[in-house]
């Protein structure tokens, strides 16, 4: 009687550790699928959105240079519908420009 009674138990036992492992390898492959669908979401959202995107950013970047460049000039006493602030304006421009020249620039650091 103790051997089946041993017996049942090793056999519930076994029972449990390989329902364990078949709902491990369903979990397993249920979070491999849904980081796979997610990356394809996301990946579809670039291509489609991704060039707007890109405009919006540039057009914010315009515009805050063209917000910092009326607040420069306007310090120094340069009106934005004066014929200075074109030339304060490049000035700025130019500045900007050879700043990020320096920052690509891998000899400078």
């Amino acid at each position: 009687m103790m051997n089946t009674v041993k017996s049942i138990k090793i056999s519930r036992t076994l029972a449990v550790l390989v329902l364990v492992r078949k709902v491990a390898s369903c979990v397993g492959s249920a979070a491999f699928l849904f980081a796979a669908a997610s990356l394809a979401i996301v990946t579809l959202y670039m291509v489609v959105n991704g060039p707007q995107s890109a405009k919006v950013a540039e057009l914010q970047t315009a515009q805050e240079i063209e917000n910092e460049n009326v607040a420069f000039c306007r310090k120094l006493g340069v009106d934005q519908d004066s014929a200075k602030f074109v030339t304060c304006a490049d000035g700025l421009a130019d500045i900007r420009r050879r700043h990020a020249e320096r920052l690509s620039d891998p000899g400078v650091l």
